[in-house]
């Protein structure tokens, strides 16, 4: 408009400004909840299609309401006498708008909740969480944590994660007093285990030390370029963990498994060899069953458990292969993590009412935290070996 001016050349902008706009106001205010809600409803069928349909809707309802509602109230008789009269009549209006909504809300947004006993084991509960979506059995209102922000809420580290960080500290989350160490080194698919193996460290009395960098393939970390890269933060990052953990002299070492790198494989077996000399305890984790995001999906119109229960892919049954033979290969422990997520070849959206993922591959606090006391069986840091988890049949669900 700028450009065009508003001078008085022949179809310059002041035409376009000129023309009458009754109902841009009303345009204004309809738009937002139209296209919000209705992009919220329509999600899995998110099409132009609908994206012009729900426009139309708001021209609409936005010419009814200007109108058919705001000039039959704006130029009413009534409304027309004395000033002093808008000191009754808009908190009158406010009244009425906050009334309208408090009755209008809904006390339950979804199903009642299904929670089980927080007394069975992780395994067992995920059994049951199969087999509850199996049932096709409705969205819980209370869910751990709520759906309305579950898809944002990660395993925060601050400055004792150092990613975006240029002063990054040796945070300790077990027992201080405790005379054995624990270290857990990776990116994001290490720190988001923090929480439970901070309830393993604790129970058993551990000092518990995460060195962590998100954002880091392992290829990265280990600098598979073979030469100095001083733009390279995540390797400059790696050797300074490498000298703190030899400082450390840890009695074990867990590391997050993270396989969404091109060299991912390549990188993680030279980083265990490299810590395989540091402890004598090194213990890898296999990556997450990466599923689509369960808050995105238990919050699409319609949802249910069971359209939010998924299959485990090809692809992660292979990786998980792949981790635990590079495991054995470098004389590392293995743990597969699967039975914490799936059972049956099937991973559930919600397990013991709480929201696994907030993206579908790193874990919510809330969640990792839940898996604290099977993480301390897993690691069994005061023993030789891990115990490594095992899935329990699912409910009403035929053996094969």
């Amino acid at each position: 408009m700028l450009v065009g001016g508003i001078g008085s050349p022949k179809w310059k902008a002041h035409h376009l400004l000129s023309v009458r706009r009754d109902i841009s106001y009303s345009r204004c205010l309809w738009h937002v909840p139209i296209l919000i809600l209705g992009a919220a409803y329509f999600a899995r069928h998110d099409t132009l299609p609908v994206r012009l349909s729900l426009l139309a809707v708001v021209v609409l309802l936005s010419a009814v309401s200007y109108h058919g509602l705001a000039n039959s109230l704006r130029l009413a008789k009534a409304f027309a006498r004395k000033s002093r009269c808008a000191l009754v009549r808009w908190p009158a209006a406010v009244g009425l708008v906050v009334t309208t909504i408090a009755l209008a809300t809904p006390a339950s947004a979804f199903a009642a909740s299904t929670t089980p006993s927080a007394n069975v084991s992780v395994e067992t509960a995920v059994a049951n969480a199969v087999a509850v979506a199996q049932a096709g059995t409705p969205v819980p209102t209370n869910t751990i944590p709520s759906l309305s922000v579950a898809g944002t809420d990660h395993v925060y580290l601050g400055n004792c994660d150092a990613y975006n960080t240029p002063s990054w500290h040796v945070c300790q989350y077990g027992d201080a007093k405790g005379s054995k160490t624990v270290v857990v080194m990776g990116n994001s698919h290490a720190s988001m285990w923090v929480p439970a193996i901070s309830v393993a460290a604790k129970a058993d009395h551990w000092k518990f030390y995460p060195l962590v960098h998100e954002a880091c393939g392992f290829e990265q970390m280990v600098n598979l370029n073979n030469h100095y890269d001083a733009k390279n933060h995540c390797a400059l990052w790696y050797d300074r963990a490498i000298a703190i953990i030899k400082g450390l002299h840890p009695d074990a070492i867990v590391v997050g498994t993270y396989t969404g790198s091109s060299k991912w494989a390549q990188g993680e077996r030279v980083m265990l060899g490299q810590l395989k000399t540091l402890t004598k305890k090194l213990i890898v984790l296999s990556d997450t069953t990466r599923i689509p995001s369960p808050p995105d999906c238990l919050l699409q119109s319609g949802a249910t458990q069971k359209s939010c229960l998924w299959p485990i892919s090809s692809k992660r049954a292979a990786y998980t292969l792949r981790t635990s033979n590079m495991a054995t290969s470098t004389g590392s422990q293995f743990i597969n993590v699967t039975p914490w997520f799936c059972d049956d070849d099937l991973c559930p959206s919600l397990i013991n009412n709480t929201v696994p993922f907030f993206d579908g591959a790193h874990l919510t606090p809330q969640y990792s935290t839940y898996l604290g006391t099977a993480m301390r069986k897993a690691l069994n840091l005061d023993g030789a070996k891990v115990i490594a988890p095992r899935s329990v049949p699912v409910p009403g669900n035929t053996p094969t």
